[in-house]
């Protein structure tokens, strides 16, 4: 299908999905990256790419777009609109309050699962220790949102993204391009 007419929309949900990509190298690292912040960081782009989404679609056809959204809306089933006013309240924490609603746990790394993560990145690591004594651990930091504690931030965050996905499908596919 072509999408040209809602390319500005195309263009924000593909910056979506590439927030969202981010999310789940951070959730599969074993071990933190460069940046302490980064799934912080990630987090805060997607809610507010995804919920670009619509801005940018509503920007692109205001006229069919206003006609439209309310049919969509009260055809969605009870967990899309909670994913939709959950992206909603979190993207306007990031906007408003500086940031979505997180926690950060710290939890403890094998030496085993940290080189094994080491030489994933294509590095090597060399240990030594006295013998008899344990063997060492290492931290690792996990980001979670409060709502959802036991789920990786890319977990949590597919839902919104298919609603928004969606959205954009659901709209080309009842707008098709003028011809």
């Amino acid at each position: 299908m072509n999408n040209q007419h809602t390319e500005a929309t195309r263009k924000k949900l593909r910056e979506a999905a590439f927030f969202l990509c981010k999310l789940a190298e951070v959730d599969r690292a074993l071990l933190n990256h460069d940046e302490p912040e980064d799934a912080d960081f990630y987090l805060s782009a997607f809610l507010t790419a995804a919920r670009a989404v619509q801005f940018a679609l509503h920007k692109e056809r205001a006229k069919d777009w206003e006609a439209w959204i309310g049919g969509w809306v009260s055809t969605r089933t009870p967990d899309q609109l909670k994913s939709y006013d959950y992206l909603v309240d979190q993207r306007n924490k990031v906007e408003k309050q500086g940031g979505p609603e997180i926690t950060i746990t710290v939890s403890t790394v094998s030496v085993q699962e940290f080189m094994r993560e080491v030489g994933n990145r294509g590095a090597s690591f060399f240990m030594t220790q006295m013998p008899g004594l344990p063997p060492p651990t290492f931290s690792k930091q996990t980001t979670t949102l409060i709502a959802h504690p036991e789920q990786r931030l890319s977990v949590t965050c597919q839902p919104l993204y298919d609603v928004m996905k969606d959205l954009v499908e659901d709209f080309e596919r009842d707008h098709p391009p003028p011809t």
